[in-house]
């Protein structure tokens, strides 16, 4: 994949929506971070609508007005495997392992073995 780049907004954003279970419309994506004007999130939710980032989701009423609720196509673990070439992947990953605890490593065990797995299928 190749690297995605969003502007800061873009990927407050994306985080937002990222971060709920469910669709979310501009004003309720205002109330999760309302350090963005609610005209700013509309412009950038046209453009990640756009781009095919994110997609509406549903409609839905906020008050008495019939809205658009919208839902990232993007997952944030895509997105940040984006942004990390084969050889920082491995780098990081050695790093993280050695900063870790014992239950956190027998987890990453317990990947590894499962991702193993899938390839002998």
């Amino acid at each position: 994949m190749d690297k995605l780049k969003f502007t800061k907004r873009e990927l407050d954003i994306m985080h937002v929506l990222w971060d709920e279970k469910a669709p979310l419309s501009a004003k309720e994506v205002y109330d999760k971070n309302s350090t963005i004007s609610l005209n700013t999130i509309q412009a950038v939710l046209r453009k990640l609508l756009r781009n095919k980032l994110i997609k509406t989701a549903e409609i839905g009423y906020s008050g008495t007005v019939l809205t658009r609720k919208y839902s990232p196509l993007l997952t944030e673990e895509d997105y940040l495997s984006s942004q990390f070439s084969k050889k920082s992947i491995t780098n990081l990953i050695s790093l993280l392992i050695k900063e870790s605890s014992s239950e956190d490593l027998d987890s990453i065990e317990d990947l590894i073995t499962k991702k193993r797995e899938e390839f002998k299928k």
